[in-house]
């Protein structure tokens, strides 16, 4: 009995890994900081950040690239239950090393993507090409 109740919260309570948890007041106090149009998450996932940004943001523009087609839809899903189907959300199935749009994009952020693509180098140089104006790469909030 005790490991079914135990089960059952776990379900209901659904406990938050403590790395996401600090990378989300992270990224929360980061956005703060800056005034933007159009975004880019690179590696979206499951769409998180976005479902953030569209409730604080709803006139942004903002793409959403990943990989993975079944963390596009759970990310479409995700939109949808938040009532935020709007316009202004593109997610694509995209390869970051195939990037190829320049002078795009006000803010580019990519979270826990980078350290798992061998040839990352060529993602921050794309990411740098596709960023409009003044360029500035932060890695936990220093610049490089």
């Amino acid at each position: 009995m005790r490991n079914f109740l135990k089960k059952v919260c776990l379900r209901i309570i659904k406990p938050v890994h403590i790395g996401d948890y600090i990378r989300g007041l992270y990224f929360k106090k980061i956005v703060k900081r800056f005034n933007f149009n159009i975004v880019l998450d690179a590696g979206c996932g499951t769409g998180k950040y976005i479902s953030y940004l569209v409730k604080k943001h709803p006139l942004t523009q903002i793409n959403g690239y990943d990989i993975n087609e079944t963390n596009l839809q759970i990310a479409r899903n995700l939109l949808q239950e938040l009532n935020s189907g709007n316009a202004n959300v593109c997610l694509n199935k995209q390869d970051l090393l195939e990037l190829k749009e320049s002078n795009k994009y006000d803010l580019i952020y990519s979270i826990d993507i980078l350290e798992h693509i061998k040839s990352n180098r060529i993602v921050i140089r794309n990411f740098y090409n596709a960023l409009i104006g003044l360029h500035e790469i932060k890695d936990s909030g220093e610049k490089i």
